[in-house]
């Protein structure tokens, strides 16, 4: 079992985690994962900011809009007469096939779902950086972290679609392999966690980093039933 811990060291506070013992003294046992105060509540306030609410909220916030291509496209119709006509209409490209819909039939999907919580907090950890994770995410979310969390919209700009086929999504592209490192929480991790599930609560801190805008992408209905693409296997 272990204890969370809030020391002072040179003037510095920190949290650390203490491996506890019922039988024996907790004092001169090695600390893990030491977090500074200041530190953990920088990333603390970053995660609260890249919350949107319930995930279909995203579809109102600028930040998202701007990272999943929302714009006025042409789109096609087939009017009365049977020919086929053209109007502009707000639109999204899909995250993961790229078809461009209506702003009302995209979805907004959880890239690591909710079945799987733990995988949607461990992709926060990893953007986040600071040795968290194993390895840092790489995604371009995770480059414009900053920007997103300070609601800096003119700075970000569009993820591009992975353009992937239909017809795989059950097969090849579901078997991709986990990108291990990057879900692979450190002791530092596991003592940020901690506090943000003293802070928030358990429940609070897995809704926070599942519909965080790190979480959240484009998706139509094809995309979003296919099994696979969440949970590791095509996380970024």
């Amino acid at each position: 079992m272990y204890k969370l811990y809030r020391t002072v060291v040179g003037n510095v506070a920190q949290y650390d985690l203490l491996l506890h013992n019922f039988d024996a003294p907790d004092l001169g046992r090695p600390p893990y994962g030491p977090v500074t105060e200041v530190q953990a509540a920088q990333d603390a306030d970053v995660l609260e900011r890249l919350c949107v609410g319930h995930h279909t909220q995203a579809k109102n916030d600028p930040r998202w809009q701007t990272l999943y291509g929302r714009a006025q496209r042409p789109l096609n119709f087939i009017d009365a007469t049977g020919n086929l006509v053209s109007a502009r209409h707000w639109t999204y490209p899909c995250h993961y096939c790229g078809l461009v819909l209506p702003e009302e039939l995209i979805q907004v999907d959880h890239r690591q779902p909710q079945a799987h919580p733990a995988v949607a907090v461990l992709k926060c950890l990893h953007a986040l950086g600071h040795n968290y994770t194993t390895a840092p995410g790489q995604g371009q979310k995770t480059t414009l972290l900053a920007n997103i969390a300070a609601n800096n919209v003119g700075a970000l700009q569009m993820i591009r679609p992975n353009a992937r086929p239909w017809d795989p999504w059950q097969s090849a592209f579901a078997t991709n392999a986990a990108k291990q490192q990057r879900y692979t929480i450190t002791n530092a991790g596991k003592t940020f966690l901690s506090i943000c599930c003293m802070f928030w609560g358990e429940k609070r801190t897995v809704e926070i980093c599942l519909n965080s805008i790190l979480n959240l992408a484009t998706s139509c209905a094809i995309c979003n039933g296919a099994a696979g693409k969440g949970s590791l296997t095509h996380a970024a």
